[in-house]
């Protein structure tokens, strides 16, 4: 790729910096939290069983019960809104760059506009769990990545002047950012949507439009990642092509996703940096359909 910068000599990523995006979290099957999270499944399963559906229904052979669904979508809408912190922090900080004002304008729209748009997905993620519960999806203290589970707690570092170190925190978060996102959109999403189309309730005429409008914003996410990608890359020592590789695929570890393949990155960061248009609009060829 003619965006690559390696050289022999390139240092690897601050590990300071590094773990600064690294999600944080445990699993309650076999935590401290282990009691009051089953006594939370019996309490869902109640409320299923209250507004007439089985707990234990399965959408397709082999697929979670609903109980299990209706937690997965309290524990997503959580997830959606817990980014926001670490989003501001990203817009605050594109004007701390040091580079071409356009780029650090459009970064600040473009995060803008994410930090709105998560907050509609915890919106729509609350309101699926609720018509199926009755209940408010309220955070838990076990609510973190765990085996192969799906919610994310960033840990938001401090502000920094320094635009050196700016350039690098924002190509490592964006990188983070790319393999949550990327994740989502290629292993969970389907999921979720094979789940609502193999189903027979009522309700999944109605969420699967809201999953459509999930995923054409997700798909403008990931052209933010990719304009920060190219307007970083080289930017800083160690602002290179494999170290944000590195970062793409300890992200998508965390969420229980296979690293992501060569073609897989070529796909996402593309040749060049998108359109501005993009950050707004989304492009069509990213879009889940």
């Amino acid at each position: 790729m003619s965006t690559d910068t390696r050289t022999p000599d390139t240092p690897s990523p601050d590990p300071a910096a590094t773990e600064e995006w690294r999600p944080r979290g445990g699993s309650p099957e076999h935590s401290e939290h282990a009691e009051a999270w089953r006594a939370e499944q019996e309490r869902v399963a109640g409320a299923l069983a209250d507004r007439g559906f089985d707990p234990d229904q399965r959408l397709f052979d082999g697929g979670p019960t609903l109980g299990e669904i209706a937690d997965q979508w309290r524990r997503i809408s959580i997830l959606e809104v817990g980014p926001i912190p670490g989003i501001k922090w990203l817009q605050r900080h594109s004007q701390k760059l040091a580079i071409d004002r356009r780029v650090e304008d459009d970064l600040w729209r473009a995060y803008e506009r994410q930090s709105r748009d998560e907050l509609d997905h915890g919106a729509y993620w609350e309101e699926m769990y609720f018509m199926l519960t009755g209940l408010a999806a309220e955070e838990k203290p076990w609510d973190g990545i765990g085996e192969g589970g799906s919610n994310v707690q960033i840990q938001v570092p401090g502000d920094v002047d320094d635009p050196e170190q700016v350039r690098s925190m924002i190509f490592l978060g964006s990188a983070f950012a790319l393999g949550l996102e990327s994740g989502f959109a290629e292993v969970s999403f389907p999921t979720l949507q094979k789940m609502l189309r193999a189903s027979d309730l009522p309700i999944a005429r109605t969420f699967l439009p809201l999953l459509r409008q999930i995923g054409r914003d997700e798909a403008r996410h990931l052209a933010i990642h990719r304009y920060a990608f190219h307007h970083l890359v080289g930017r800083h020592p160690a602002n290179t092509v494999d170290n944000f590789k590195v970062a793409v695929n300890a992200a998508r570890a965390s969420f229980g996703v296979p690293a992501v393949t060569e073609k897989g990155f070529e796909k996402h960061v593309g040749r060049e940096a998108p359109p501005t248009t993009e950050l707004v609009l989304g492009p069509d060829h990213l879009r889940v359909a």
